[in-house]
């Protein structure tokens, strides 16, 4: 029986966060597109974009390594970056989705704008605006905006 071959690392990077953040996720590259960036306070951030799911990952060691978050158009829904993390994700995005179809570009637009507003739905309910008027009137005009976005009429 054949031993397999041991891959030559290309980028080894240690850990730069404390054991608070958790383990960081030893990803391996190799089923799409994998990069690493060290904002200017350290902090360590790695995204990788699946080809075959079609979907990106973000992982930010000052956010904890244990909870990815998913990227769509090239932007988290649940967290907030830095004007600097922010422009790396939108380039490395681009990068990793250059030959996707404009169908799947589309759809991953489309994700980012339901999970932002699953995400204003649940900050009105945390702040008490359950069945009010005014919430309702809200959620009128979301799902206007939505169906306008999912026939092409709002830009990105």
């Amino acid at each position: 029986m054949e031993q397999a071959e041991e891959l030559d690392t290309v980028l080894t990077v240690p850990n730069g966060h404390i054991n608070d953040c958790g383990k960081p996720p030893g990803l391996v590259a190799g089923m799409g597109y994998t990069a690493y960036f060290e904002n200017d306070l350290g902090e360590q951030l790695v995204f990788q974009y699946d080809r075959k799911k079609h979907q990106g990952t973000l992982w930010h060691g000052d956010i904890t390594w244990g909870k990815p978050v998913e990227i769509f158009a090239g932007q988290p829904v649940k967290i907030i970056l830095s004007a600097e993390e922010r422009e790396w994700l939108v380039l490395v995005w681009r990068v990793a989705t250059r030959y996707e179809t404009a169908e799947v570009k589309a759809r991953s637009a489309l994700d980012l704008a339901k999970g932002k507003v699953k995400l204003f739905d649940s900050l009105l309910e945390e702040l008490g605006f359950g069945s009010s008027f005014n919430d309702q009137a809200i959620r009128i005009e979301r799902l206007k905006w939505l169906h306008e976005i999912e026939k092409g009429e709002v830009e990105k």
